[in-house]
């Protein structure tokens, strides 16, 4: 079932309120645009863009196009060209469109062209930035033969197709773009891997030009339905860098959150929704950690009434057994606990450890249940306004309202063991909200000071 119009729009505002990213160590939050990079932004764009024409081109335009961001505009006259540069602007504060005039040969550029009008005929030539890079795949890298070959005809057929005309200067920045990639010109032979109709590929790594074409040979000359495939070795950029999306590979064979075409769960970074079965209702979160750790903490939470129920029986059992030793006598105990005690006198001192245990045990899981932040939900009307659920009196939950401003994170020392941040949590918690200490732990909150992107589906709360 795909998503609705409604899951899209949550979806966007979840993505568009997330602008965080950190300089020299510490969090920032871009409060207005889009950050560079990200994949939303030319879509939104666009969309934006053509909202903008739509009100603001009403007359006096011969020719319109654009591209994204970068237009070009032919009018009936130049007062016709600035009145409509002044409507587009006016649309948003925020959004300035500038005019880049023909130069002194009458060439406007527009992406990787420039165009002028001769007599009433346009002109166009293939164009270059003076600022962009000229990189190609340099002549002496590791790249079988064949490919290098193709980025010279590409480029060439590139600027062929674009030029209407013979232009000296179009001619000499292309040749100087190919010595400055090693390329001298000099004639050579070119081939191109054997390839069947509907041939299985084969895939080899790339060692070598000569070694490649022995290979090419011996299997042209196999007769075999095979399509053969040249992989060039890694490059600085594969070995040293490791992809964003599939950080490590799914451990499990039959794991509950992948399937057979998407392996999702050691996604990193990203957004996501789930949808009860039970009562329809959605929620939108965010994780910077693995998705499958995040999600696990989702189905942990929905066994929260069994461990209330079990720790309130395990406390009862410990009320009864100080009962049974304190208020009967000893042939009127119970005979577990007549058991007990005579294995406690048996060992003697050495009792007091697993009671000891026992007692701390206990204390330790009250003073969790106390601190425990178990959800946190935004207001959509209000954003800067949330709503905490915490435990209460162990087997009940409370709200906990707070405004953004009056909660803070509590960091701890990354020299501290696991051992004993985790115990220093226990004890004073890692959220403050007012004056009060809560226990939360999710790195997307700690991430991002606490700013919750937990979305509720309505403006109301949810039951308890």
């Amino acid at each position: 079932m795909g998503f609705s119009a409604g899951d899209i729009t949550i979806m966007i505002e979840a993505v568009l309120s997330c602008n965080v990213f950190r300089f020299e160590n510490k969090l920032f939050e871009q409060i207005r645009g889009l950050s560079m990079g990200n994949r939303i932004a030319p879509l939104l764009a666009i969309i934006f863009l053509d909202q903008i024409e739509k009100m603001s081109l009403t007359s006096g335009i011969l020719l319109y196009k654009r591209y994204i961001d970068d237009v070009f505009v032919v009018g009936t006259t130049g007062m016709e060209v600035e009145a409509t540069l002044d409507r587009l602007n006016a649309f948003d504060q925020h959004v300035s469109y500038t005019i880049e005039r023909p130069d002194d040969e009458g060439y406007l550029p527009f992406l990787n062209t420039k165009v002028r009008i001769v007599r009433g005929q346009k002109e166009h030539v293939w164009y270059k930035k003076a600022a962009s890079a000229n990189i190609l795949v340099h002549a002496r890298s590791a790249h079988p033969h064949f490919i290098k070959a193709n980025v010279v005809r590409n480029l060439i057929r590139t600027k062929d197709k674009l030029c209407t005309t013979k232009d000296l200067e179009v001619e000499k920045t292309i040749s100087r773009i190919l010595e400055e990639n090693g390329y001298n010109g000099n004639p050579t032979t070119t081939w191109l891997p054997h390839a069947t109709l509907d041939g299985l590929p084969l895939i080899l790594p790339y060692v070598g030009e000569h070694p490649a074409r022995a290979v090419n040979e011996v299997v042209k000359r196999s007769g075999l339905p095979i399509r053969l495939v040249f992989r060039p070795p890694p490059t600085l950029k594969h070995l040293l860098t490791s992809t964003r999306i599939y950080e490590d590979k799914c451990p499990e064979v039959d794991c509950q959150y992948c399937t057979k075409e998407e392996k999702i769960c050691q996604l990193r970074g990203t957004v996501y929704l789930i949808r009860c079965e039970g009562c329809g209702e959605k929620y939108v979160g965010e994780t910077m950690r693995p998705l499958r750790r995040r999600l696990d903490e989702h189905r942990a939470s929905r066994s929260f009434l069994v461990v209330s129920i079990a720790f309130p029986v395990f406390l009862a059992g410990l009320a009864i057994l100080g009962y049974e030793l304190y208020s009967k006598a000893q042939n009127e105990r119970n005979e577990l606990v007549q058991r007990l005690v005579r294995d406690v006198k048996e060992i003697g001192l050495l009792a007091i450890f697993p009671g000891t245990a026992v007692l701390v045990v206990a204390v330790v899981l009250l003073r969790l249940h106390q601190l425990r932040i178990l959800r946190i939900y935004q207001n959509r009307k209000s954003v800067d306004d949330y709503l905490a659920i915490g435990s209460k009196r162990i087997i009940e939950k409370h709200q906990i309202p707070f405004h953004r401003d009056v909660a803070s994170a509590c960091y701890f020392s990354d020299e501290k063991t696991d051992f004993a941040r985790m115990l220093t949590q226990v004890l004073i918690g890692n959220m403050q909200i007012e004056n009060k200490r809560f226990l939360i732990d999710d790195d997307g909150f700690r991430a991002n000071n606490y700013r919750s992107y937990m979305l509720n589906e309505t403006s109301t709360p949810p039951r308890l």
